[in-house]
């Protein structure tokens, strides 16, 4: 069984290695960092929808047929309606941060977790869906107006501290109290 050799600077095929060790180390600080050909913002990447109706409707709405869903263009939304299209997983809109208006009535949307941080959202529209924990609206203090119709909510303890609240539309639910309001 032959012997390991250590790795000494000045063998034959040093320079090679070294090349290919600083090659490496130049691509990982790059990924590292955010930084991605063709793409000046590093804080711009592509985002994902897993579903798929929900992945046209914000691409017609920004007028992106194809190519990459980026950061930046669900940014740009300030205003996103998308009914009965059957949508039921919205993980994408969490990037969503400047919407002020959402309309997903009639869908198929039963968790709220990806609009817990979409803090600008002054109108909130979510009838006819699988709707029943508010909890994930806790946080949004500037909605106004939220619709609810038709959905199997039952506990309103969430919406309490949404101050700013205008219009609640609870039509077709059952909630247990209504102390809460």
């Amino acid at each position: 069984m032959g012997r390991v050799r250590p790795f000494l600077i000045g063998e034959r095929g040093t320079a090679m290695k070294k090349g290919n060790l600083i090659a490496v180390c130049s691509v990982l600080l790059l990924v590292v960092t955010g930084y991605s050909a063709g793409n000046a913002n590093a804080d711009d990447f592509p985002v994902y929808c897993s579903d798929v109706n929900l992945d046209t409707a914000i691409r017609n709405a920004i007028n992106k047929p194809s190519g990459d869903l980026l950061y930046s263009d669900l940014q740009s939304l300030t205003s996103f309606k998308a009914t009965s299209l059957g949508i039921e997983d919205i993980d994408c809109l969490q990037y969503c941060t400047n919407l002020e208006l959402l309309c997903l009535t009639n869908n198929e949307i039963s968790n709220l977790d990806p609009l817990s941080e979409l803090a600008n959202l002054t109108e909130l529209r979510l009838h006819g869906n699988n709707v029943f924990d508010l909890a994930p609206l806790s946080g949004l203090n500037n909605l106004e107006i939220l619709a609810l119709t038709g959905n199997g909510i039952t506990h309103l303890e969430p919406l309490s501290g949404l101050l700013k609240l205008t219009q609640l539309d609870l039509a077709g639910n059952q909630p247990n109290d209504l102390t809460p309001l």
